[in-house]
């Protein structure tokens, strides 16, 4: 496969789940900005709304080819997807974190001060 149809089908894999996160997150920033304008706060914009869903829906991707994700494809939905959502909720909230505050201090969250990566 040539690396310009992989580049195709790469975008039309995060194409939907980013498109979905996009309009979420541009609904509650369209909020917050309603609210804070009553005080007069600054808010980020739409980029932050566009970077925050292009993260996320990489890594719901990358989450869902995990092999554990598919372990009991024969059981009804009802135990499955709230597992599912669960993990996803944890991965993207990780993903987050180091967009927000860096890899390094994420890692020093959760391993402790001694905690170091070469």
């Amino acid at each position: 496969m040539s690396v310009l149809k992989k580049l195709q089908h790469e975008f039309l894999l995060v194409l939907p789940p980013t498109i979905f996160f996009f309009m979420g997150f541009t609904l509650i920033s369209i909020t917050q900005r309603l609210i804070l304008r009553e005080h007069d706060m600054p808010l980020t914009g739409f980029g932050a709304a566009a970077i925050g869903a292009l993260v996320v829906g990489k890594v719901v991707l990358i989450v869902d080819k995990f092999p554990f994700m598919n372990k009991f494809p024969n059981r009804p939905l009802v135990f499955i997807l709230p597992g599912r959502a669960v993990l996803f909720v944890v991965f993207c909230t990780l993903s987050e974190l180091v967009r927000a505050i860096g890899k390094d201090e994420v890692i020093r969250l959760f391993l402790g001060k001694r905690a170091t990566i070469n």
